[in-house]
């Protein structure tokens, strides 16, 4: 029983991480997206990246953090 209980616990983890990683494909098109407009206003890439990453994919959030780095 011991064996089956942390068979069965080592299967949830394997299908949170699956459902995670699904999300997080699907979310990749609009981050990516979003990152390209940031760079278009006339962000560096790679800060624009940071700060929508840390604004959790919000752009509006990441240009107050943008816009906050230059001031």
């Amino acid at each position: 029983m011991v064996a089956t209980a942390h068979q069965k616990g080592r299967h949830t983890a394997t299908n949170t991480v699956r459902a995670d990683a699904t999300v997080a494909a699907g979310e990749v098109d609009t981050f990516d997206e979003e990152l390209k407009k940031l760079v278009g206003m006339g962000f560096e890439r790679t800060q624009a990246e940071v700060a929508l990453a840390a604004a959790d994919g919000d752009p509006n959030v990441a240009i107050e953090i943008l816009m906050n780095q230059q001031g």
